[in-house]
């Protein structure tokens, strides 16, 4: 059950018909797992929370930079040193404090990614490198979970969701787990904005998922802010897949 409380402090968006008081319990009753809280999940485990997701997981293994401020929203000037699971978990309670926050200040590995996330029911992946990014989604597969991926870089960004069901593609299925050349904020530069705009779009497809609203399952969506241009482009299961075929 929702408080009268509650009721009121989600009133904006219990009052669309497609979320309801029922599909705001179905936030408050789930757990969501944000992988990397950089400029992606900064800004998507900021809506997570404010919409009232019940339950977040947050890891990641860095600390804050300054270098970090001008993008990762979720941190500040106040942060400079911490953890980024200890600085974002701070900034989340002063947002909304009866959400429950697990912070995991580690990398995600082979040897701990079943122990952290085998009570979520969706999957963030907002990582910065590919070996985090096929780890996730080979867990995502073998336990049936939704994985919501997204990258950006300078002024483009994709996201899409995997794994939603049986017959949807996985991120193998479009990125074929061979050498890639690690891009980073770092070497290549990053526009701020597409940070956010890609991360709350992350947020979104989070929510939807948990809400059974239509997500970008079986679509590959990009955004280059630098020439004002959307792209959704349709995904299918690969039939050579070696992770999900």
């Amino acid at each position: 059950m929702l408080s009268d409380q509650e009721l009121i402090h989600y009133s904006r968006q219990v009052i669309l018909s497609e979320i309801d008081e029922a599909g705001q319990l179905k936030l408050k009753t789930s757990t969501v797992a944000v992988i990397g809280l950089g400029g992606l999940g900064s800004s998507c485990a900021l809506y997570l929370a404010a919409a009232g997701v019940g339950n977040l997981i947050l890891v990641d293994f860095d600390q804050v930079e300054s270098s970090n401020l001008q993008r990762q929203i979720i941190h500040s000037c106040e942060s400079l040193g911490l953890s980024k699971v200890v600085s974002a978990e701070k900034r989340l309670k002063t947002i909304n404090p009866d959400i429950k926050i697990e912070s995991v200040n580690s990398k995600i590995e082979k040897n701990n990614v079943e122990t952290l996330l085998q009570k979520v029911d969706v999957i963030v992946d907002a990582s910065d490198n590919y070996p985090t990014r096929y780890l996730l989604n080979n867990y995502s597969l073998n336990q049936g979970v939704p994985l919501v991926h997204a990258s950006a870089i300078k002024f483009n960004g994709h996201v899409t969701t995997f794994n939603l069901k049986p017959s949807s593609p996985c991120y193998e299925c479009l990125f074929e787990n061979n050498n890639h050349n690690e891009e980073s904020c770092e070497s290549q530069g990053v526009f701020p904005p597409i940070v956010g705009v890609i991360g709350s779009m992350q947020a979104s497809e989070a929510l939807k998922v948990i809400l059974e609203l239509n997500t970008l399952d079986g679509h590959y969506q990009t955004f280059d802010l630098l020439n004002n241009k959307i792209n959704t482009f349709k995904l299918s299961k690969s039939s050579n897949c070696p992770s999900c075929s």
